[in-house]
């Protein structure tokens, strides 16, 4: 489809009087709604509990795809550490709570900084595949604005990413909703991503009809002329009022109703993004729920997690709600006669067994049940000892004795007692595999954590780290109750 028919078929649907409101249907066809995540988490410490915060509001608003503002590349195309400083306990802390969320790094550059210098190509890739190789993220997303014509330092960037983080690795793009670039364009971009994100958002347009026409015009675009390999993934605002956007004309509801009117029309997706939660308000909740999640009247599929399920008397497990299609109340039934109707709640075992947890999970729409039959083991005993978590860096050895110059990794292990407090004085005996082979063994800080390290590689390759013993008088070490004993790195 060429650009004149685009601005043709918009300018017809200013006349437009009105779109599809919601009408229920069997199920929802776009279950992986995004947001855009606010930079904080990823640069400023924040605590386990104000992390699990921001996934249990994502599952309240059935939004499983998060994307974590890492902000902008350098100059050069470099990216400051602290700009990502917290990004790996983030990660961390979020796939405890809910390993169902996607986490995607989005990284932002400019046209004339970084894409009409290729000096800074390499640089960008480089920094995009490194969130890959050394923070296991799900995704990376990139926006380079303003988006403008056609220009081939585009295709030159975007090959240059896609051939440094390799096939299978999943990449989008943030593209403008303007129809700046032509098809033939859209469709080479489109080979180098999974999804292109058209932002529906901060248009300045003054009605209701002319944002929606521009939405339908946009959309028509990305779903006419993308490569197979590719889908769209709009954006919609949420953000408060500023001189480019106005909540009154484009919003969840305006929004939503024209994406779905392109559908109709034979466009396709994969499913929606919102720019961005700091600025959700009250209003954008329940724009939401009545434009969005409704549209699709189903009652939840029940589903969760604990951690940790074995261990010894007396043992707490915390259990994590991971139901989809936005619950409103949850039932619990933890085997041993506790019950409990919070989201994520903790149950204390006192006695030794084998226990069955069930969870329904309700909406307006009906409920579902998940029943996991002997998913919580408790053995009689007193303290023990376990690995809590291993974090893994890979690190450089620039010369000198013993070992050389070289790749190496080190791993920070820590120990927890039976009730999941870190335990000091308990010597960790690690194995080293992948592209070295050793041992090494040390003990346990006050803080619970000892830093060990790999052998020396020149060439480097992928570590992998595996605790084969806890060692500490009193403290049986309970193997069952490690919440990691293995974990792997790629350096460089």
């Amino acid at each position: 489809m060429n650009g004149t028919r685009f601005l043709s078929m918009a300018l017809m649907a200013l006349a437009l009087t009105g779109f599809p409101t919601g009408a229920a249907m069997a199920a929802n066809p776009y279950p992986h709604n995004g947001v855009f995540i606010e930079h904080g988490y990823v640069c400023v410490a924040k605590t386990d509990a104000q992390i699990q915060e921001v996934t249990s509001w994502c599952q309240q608003r059935s939004i499983d795809v998060q994307f974590l503002n890492i902000t902008g590349f350098n100059s050069d195309g470099t990216m400051d550490p602290a700009n990502y400083s917290q990004l790996a306990h983030y990660i961390s802390a979020t796939r405890q709570f809910d390993p169902g969320q996607m986490l995607i790094a989005y990284c932002s550059g400019s046209l004339s900084t970084h894409v009409n210098n290729p000096a800074t190509h390499q640089n960008i890739a480089n920094v995009c595949k490194m969130f890959f190789d050394n923070y296991g993220v799900d995704g990376v997303n990139l926006d380079f604005e303003p988006f403008q014509a056609d220009n081939q330092n585009y295709i030159n960037l975007f090959s240059t990413i896609r051939q440094t983080v390799g096939t299978g690795r999943h990449l989008s793009l943030d593209t403008t909703g303007n129809l700046y670039w032509s098809p033939s364009f859209l469709n080479q971009v489109s080979t180098y991503f999974d999804w292109l994100m058209p932002m529906f958002y901060d248009t300045g347009l003054g009605t209701v009809a002319e944002y929606q026409s521009w939405v339908m015009a946009g959309m028509h675009h990305h779903s006419d002329n993308m490569a197979a390999n590719c889908q769209a993934y709009p954006i919609i605002p949420t953000h408060k009022k500023s001189r480019w956007h106005n909540p009154a004309i484009e919003n969840i509801c305006t929004a939503t109703d024209a994406v779905m009117q392109s559908i109709a029309e034979g466009c396709s997706m994969y499913s929606l993004g919102v720019w961005w939660r700091y600025d959700w308000m009250a209003d954008d909740d329940q724009m939401w729920t009545d434009c969005w999640l409704s549209r699709w009247d189903q009652p939840p599929a029940a589903d969760f997690s604990g951690n940790p399920t074995s261990g010894q008397v007396p043992l707490t497990v915390y259990f994590t709600d991971l139901s989809t299609g936005s619950p409103t109340s949850w039932s619990w039934t933890f085997g041993d006669g506790g019950t409990s109707t919070a989201q994520n709640p903790s149950h204390q075992y006192t006695a030794d067994g084998s226990y069955t947890v069930s969870l329904t999970a309700t909406n307006a729409n009906g409920s579902d049940n998940e029943t996991k039959s002997n998913y919580v083991t408790v053995a009689s005993g007193g303290s023990s000892c376990h690995v809590g978590s291993i974090a893994l860096v890979g690190k450089y050895k620039s010369g000198g004795p013993p070992s050389g110059r070289g790749y190496y990794a080190e791993a920070t292990i820590t120990a927890h007692d039976q009730n999941h407090a870190a335990l000091s004085g308990v010597t960790v005996n690690v194995t080293w595999s992948g592209c070295v082979s050793g041992t090494s063994s040390g003990a346990t800080a006050a803080n619970g954590q000892v830093v060990l390290s790999s052998p020396v590689n020149a060439t480097g390759g992928t570590f992998t780290s595996t605790v084969t013993s806890l060692v500490r008088s009193g403290y049986p070490y309970q193997s069952g109750s490690n919440h990691e004993t293995s974990k792997s790195i790629t350096n460089p």
